[in-house]
């Protein structure tokens, strides 16, 4: 007869045959005395519907399995969670080290203009052309970036060093996700006026087309990004 899974720890015979009732027979109660043809079959303890697992029910070594790679997946996503912290972490320092390296970088930019303006004065006087001497700050003209929505309009005027960027210490803030955190410079070298793209996502463009340092001109439509600009001279 086939073996029952994990069958209970009590079990009752029950016998499917009639016993007879010549005399010598054994008790019904006398296991000693059971014959070997006789049909018996196993009855499940009282109040007991089932014998051995059934497909709702989970043997224990499976269970305490699950709960172990539950404690192991539990322990690499704490691991993981502090690696990323490190990596913001990191990544936070990095920015800071970006923006000052891009600080040093406009500086830097800054005196090269300088430096060229300089120049060009120290070969004509070399050639024997009289150098044009430097006006006055307050004696030239300002330099504008206007800006129109509506009816109405921004204008903004450049000084000797101008940055454009999302952040709070751009000179020029703009609030827009297009625009990189430090996106542009616009520089005052003269009578020139540079704009110098700061390697933005989304670029820097002069009348349309994508630029990394251009000398304006009046009436230039300076973009960054999605964002435009019209360059305006007012006289002094």
């Amino acid at each position: 007869m086939p073996t029952e899974p994990n069958p209970p720890g009590r079990l009752d015979l029950e016998c499917t045959a009639e016993m007879p009732t010549l005399p010598g027979n054994a008790a019904p109660g006398d296991a000693d005395g059971l014959a070997a043809t006789d049909s018996w079959r196993i009855v499940p303890p009282l109040g007991d519907e089932r014998i051995g697992p059934t497909e709702h029910t989970i043997p224990e070594y499976d269970r305490r399995g699950l709960e172990r790679h539950l404690a192991e997946l539990t322990q690499q996503l704490a691991a993981r969670e502090g690696r990323l912290v490190a990596l913001e972490s990191q990544l936070a320092q990095r920015d800071g080290q970006v923006r000052e390296l891009e600080g040093q970088l406009a500086a830097l930019r800054e005196q090269l203009l300088h430096a060229r303006a300089q120049v060009e004065k120290l070969q004509a006087r070399d050639a024997g052309r009289p150098a044009a001497p430097a006006p006055p700050d307050e004696a030239l003209p300002q330099r504008l970036l206007v800006r129109t929505e509506g009816a109405s309009g921004i204008v903004h005027v450049l000084s000797r060093r101008t940055t454009v960027g999302r952040t709070p210490d751009n000179d020029l803030r703009v609030e827009a996700d297009f625009v990189s955190r430090h996106h542009a410079v616009l520089l005052l070298a003269g009578s020139d006026t540079v704009v110098e793209d700061l390697h933005s996502t989304n670029g820097t463009f002069v009348n349309g087309e994508p630029v990394v340092r251009r000398t304006l001109r009046e009436g230039d439509l300076v973009g960054f990004g999605k964002l435009q600009y019209r360059y305006i001279i007012k006289p002094a």
